[in-house]
């Protein structure tokens, strides 16, 4: 994948990109292939299981992955955490987590997947009402 990167971004003259770049650029990559895949392969998941027990389940392999590999760095930054600070935040991902897999079992994976890639797009305008700050243009991933 690093190489065809690599390949498609000199060809023609561009300019050559840093290797360091090429590889975050292969990880979005592999990262939007395996999330593009997610939501088909959930909805097949949800003919023989139900989402919640889908999601316990899910839920409990990674935090028990997680716990095997990042043991000593979770509970070093956590332990001195009040939970004021993280459950807020937490829940809320949960509950989006939740209705996300809840509406895909009642709809298809390509309605969920365009409505779970919205708050992509709704995230700067509500971050400037927030914040009340200006969005500033040149931030725009587009050119």
């Amino acid at each position: 994948m690093y190489n065809i990167i690599r390949k498609i971004y000199t060809y023609k003259g561009q300019h050559k990109m840093q290797d360091r770049n090429l590889k975050y650029i292969s990880f979005i990559l592999i990262q939007s292939l395996i999330y593009g895949f997610g939501n088909p392969l959930t909805k097949t998941a949800y003919e023989t299981i139900t989402p919640l027990w889908l999601i316990a389940l899910r839920f409990t392999i990674s935090t028990v992955l997680f716990l095997l590999i990042f043991r000593k760095q979770i509970f070093a930054d956590t332990i001195w955490l009040k939970s004021a600070v993280w459950l807020p935040s937490a829940l809320c991902c949960a509950g989006a987590y939740i209705t996300c897999n809840v509406a895909l079992n009642i709809t298809t994976a390509t309605n969920v997947g365009f409505i779970m890639s919205m708050p992509v797009l709704f995230a700067p305008l509500l971050q400037s009402l927030v914040l009340h700050r200006k969005y500033q243009l040149k931030k725009l991933p587009v050119h």
